[in-house]
């Protein structure tokens, strides 16, 4: 568990270099996988459907981007020229529509996070459940087991089809 918190220090690290070079917004992408092995098989199938899924999805945009191997599974930065505001509704759309959606992680930076909060939208909900999923986690409503589970099952389909 320490090396996962030393890398995302580094990661946060990272994105904060990219930001002051560029003073753009930035795009950070990595999975929602369980587990303490962020760089699974299955972690790793998802990260590159996304990838492939945001760099489409954002590729007007695009000034720069780096794909990092990382300790907490890999990482995709991206520097945007496209306003934050427009960015996390871009993003979002992506995290909800997309049948992997849910395993995304996508945040935009410029400056502090732009959160789903501030732009009036929804909470993230839970994988197995559908509740929210903060309050899913804080409460422990489901195992590990159940979660790694459900995510795998979920990826394995995805690459079936």
């Amino acid at each position: 568990m320490d090396k996962i918190l030393k890398a995302r220090e580094d990661n946060f690290n990272f994105m904060l270099e990219i930001f002051e070079k560029y003073k753009k917004t930035i795009i950070i992408c990595r999975i929602n996988y369980p587990g303490v092995d962020k760089n699974s098989e299955n972690s790793e199938i998802a990260f590159e459907n996304m990838r492939k899924k945001v760099t489409a999805e954002f590729s007007k945009n695009i000034l720069y981007s780096y794909n990092k191997n990382s300790f907490d599974g890999k990482i995709f930065f991206g520097v945007l020229d496209l306003p934050p505001r427009d960015s996390k509704l871009k993003a979002v759309s992506l995290e909800e529509k997309d049948k992997l959606g849910r395993l995304f992680d996508i945040d935009i930076f410029h400056g502090d996070f732009i959160s789903r909060k501030e732009l009036n939208l929804p909470e993230r909900r839970c994988f197995i459940c559908d509740r929210n999923s903060r309050e899913c986690m804080r409460e422990h409503n489901h195992s590990n087991a159940e979660i790694e589970n459900y995510v795998n099952k979920l990826i394995i389909s995805s690459t079936a089809e």
